[in-house]
């Protein structure tokens, strides 16, 4: 409890700080600027190592040199061009999107500014499009929980978990996997 009461002391803070500062409307653009150039440049460089790949191994990949990845990798990087981030997603099996926001989103992306927020599971591990099939048995990343079969494999639940069996009896129909007799929808609490 103590924890959330400073964090929530923490968060008025750095509002009334912007609050104040960002009445220069120079002092505010020249902010979110220098924080986007930093977001991008540390998600690129996050996304790289958890691939993992070099440097190099991403120029090969989006067509540059090393040293240009190095450059885009650079906090104080701020000549963006839409088709370089275009292919940095490609090489890295990412979605990119590009959006206009609200100021006062600001204030919750500088406090979530941290490593395990900038990563995005590439397109091969993201458990909504590529759920793993094993002889049958659905399985989802266990960040959420809701519902397993017996043998302990953690499925979706809801609109997904629907998706998922119908693909999952698609694969069966087509002779691509096999039910396993002994799994069994169970709740999990």
């Amino acid at each position: 409890m103590s924890e959330l009461i400073e964090q929530v002391s923490v968060e008025a803070g750095l509002i009334d700080q912007l609050r104040q500062s960002f009445t220069d409307e120079e002092y505010r653009n020249a902010y979110a600027e220098s924080f986007l150039n930093s977001y991008v440049a540390a998600q690129i460089k996050v996304l790289r190592e958890e691939y993992p790949m070099t440097q190099g191994e991403l120029a090969e990949k989006t067509g540059t040199k090393q040293p240009g990845i190095a450059r885009l990798e650079n906090v104080n990087y701020s000549a963006w061009k839409v088709e370089t981030l275009r292919k940095l997603a490609r090489a890295l099996n990412v979605r990119l999107r590009i959006t206009f926001e609200e100021w006062g989103t600001l204030p919750d992306e500088i406090e979530n500014f941290r490593k395990d927020a900038l990563k995005r599971a590439p397109f091969s591990k993201d458990p909504v499009f590529c759920p793993r099939i094993d002889l049958g048995r659905i399985e989802d990343s266990p960040k959420k929980p809701h519902r397993a079969y017996s043998s302990g494999v953690h499925a979706v639940s809801g609109p997904q978990e629907d998706w998922i069996q119908g693909a999952a009896q698609a694969l069966r129909q087509a002779g691509l996997a096999q039910e396993d007799e002994n799994a069994e929808l169970a709740e999990v609490s």
